[in-house]
């Protein structure tokens, strides 16, 4: 099994009502921070992650690890994740998790066999059509920060099942 590393974002499609969601602030892990305060779920949409996986592969699993927390510590923030295959028409179901401190929490969703509950094709990881939705929700007007956000892809590349006979002179 291979797997594409972790991949960071290429372009911010949709930033809802999030403050500073945009590359630069959700690529690196340097407390510059996406944030949001909606007591409702705020969506993003992200996409273009270079993938790069060979045509005919089958995919294993997805793995989405992002960093995160509270900015009021003693307080519940939320993320959660979804993915789609076509460009935002239809998501997989949600991945979510919570924080209540103000210290950067390491998160990770899915991982080496998890498919989020469908069969990909390489194809469907092509730059516009794959898309994250990033997700944010806090309790009581607290605020839920995103440092860093990134996705891995683990695939088996077909191998070709052809074969050849040697012939002796």
């Amino acid at each position: 099994m291979a797997d594409t590393g972790l991949k960071t974002t290429g372009a911010v499609v949709f930033d809802g009502d999030w403050v500073n969601m945009t590359t630069t602030r959700i690529n690196t892990s340097d407390n510059s921070r996406a944030t949001t305060t909606n007591a409702t779920f705020d969506p993003a949409t992200l996409q273009n992650y270079a993938f790069g996986i060979p045509s005919g592969a089958t995919i294993d699993g997805i793995e989405v690890q992002c960093e995160f927390n509270n900015a009021l510590g003693g307080f519940l923030s939320t993320v959660q994740f979804s993915l789609s295959w076509n460009n935002g028409t239809n998501y997989t179901s949600t991945k979510s998790d919570t924080v209540t401190g103000t210290t950067d929490a390491t998160k990770t969703y899915g991982g080496a066999t998890d498919t989020w509950g469908r069969s990909w094709t390489a194809s469907e990881f092509a730059d516009g059509t794959f898309l994250v939705k990033l997700e944010g929700k806090t309790a009581f007007g607290a605020t839920c920060q995103v440092d860093w956000m990134a996705v891995k892809v683990y695939y088996t590349e077909s191998s070709g099942s052809g074969f050849f006979l040697l012939m002796g002179a």
